[in-house]
C-alpha cells in the first residue's frame, strides 16, 4: 500500500470510529461483541461462502 493509500485508509477508519462514538453518546444501546460479529460472520459466509 502506497503512503497516500495509507494516510487515506487511516483517515476512512477515523471518521468511522468518530461516528461510533457520536452514536453511542446519543443511544442506550448496546450490542455485545456476540451480536456484533455474529451479524458480521454471516455477511462474511454470504459472500464468499465460508468463515
Amino acid at each position: 500500500m502506497e503512503a497516500w493509500e495509507e494516510k487515506q485508509f487511516e483517515s476512512e477508519i477515523y471518521d468511522k470510529l468518530l461516528e461510533a462514538e457520536t452514536e453511542a453518546r446519543i443511544s442506550d444501546k448496546r450490542l455485545s461483541h456476540e451480536e456484533v460479529f455474529s451479524g458480521l460472520r454471516c455477511r462474511i459466509k454470504d459472500r464468499t461462502g465460508n468463515v
